[in-house]
């Protein structure tokens, strides 16, 4: 997958989308706002805001187009979209229908994800995040990133020590780990590849997560992002 067929699938969901739903605003984040996205491993995350709830006919003309897409463009593989209705934005605990992994579900709009948007979204289609979104405080964030330790990663690992046996889950709480000390100490987001060059547990650890998320292997010392 090159970054042409990434933009090409952006650019067709964001008219199609567009078409159907006619939504206040269509928003990328993660990766894809903050400079870090590899196509192919990468996730395209993607939030659409809506002047309605969506409805039952519109939720069913959603899943046609995700599966058309995935029957088309096998970068679409990767995207996901968070569906929100504009009266329901200002809630960062409320849960929206959400397609990703190739299924629908429901999911939040974090707080984090919220400050990712504010600080570097970008617009596929609409109004700007800071038009739409409330601010996000840094207590708020700080809250957040607090619970997330304790009730998901620590959870993980506690429950299943077999965790610490698995590449994945290794490089994810390795690079979750170091984005969160970053962002309690500084109150500030960074990306997944200035978290690889930060999280130097031991010189293989560093090495291998940085070289999975940026291509290049760990420079050593501290100097980075």
């Amino acid at each position: 997958m090159d970054p042409a067929e990434v933009e090409s699938v952006i650019a067709r969901f964001a008219a199609e989308a567009t078409d159907l739903l006619r939504p206040r605003a269509i928003w990328a984040h993660g990766s894809l706002a903050l400079g870090d996205f590899q196509p192919g491993r990468s996730d395209l995350d993607l939030v659409a805001v809506l002047a309605e709830p969506l409805t039952i006919q519109q939720a069913s003309s959603l899943i046609a187009l995700h599966e058309r897409l995935l029957r088309d463009e096998p970068a679409a593989a990767k995207l996901h979209c968070t569906y929100v209705a504009l009266a329901e934005i200002a809630d960062a605990e409320t849960p929206h229908y959400t397609f990703a992994h190739s299924r629908h579900l429901q999911r939040p709009v974090s707080p984090v994800t919220r400050r990712e948007l504010l600080s570097a979204g970008r617009v596929l289609a609409g109004a700007e995040p800071t038009e739409l979104l409330p601010p996000v405080s840094d207590s708020e964030l700080a809250a957040y990133i607090r619970h997330m330790l304790r009730t998901y990663y620590l959870a993980v690992v506690t429950k299943s020590p077999s965790t610490w046996f698995s590449d994945t889950w290794i490089d994810q709480i390795t690079l979750a780990y170091a984005r969160a000390a970053v962002t309690l100490r500084e109150g500030r987001l960074i990306t997944k590849a200035a978290a690889a060059y930060r999280s130097a547990w031991s010189t293989t650890s560093a090495t291998d997560a940085t070289a999975s998320r940026t291509g290049q292997p760990w420079p050593g010392g501290y100097d980075v992002p």
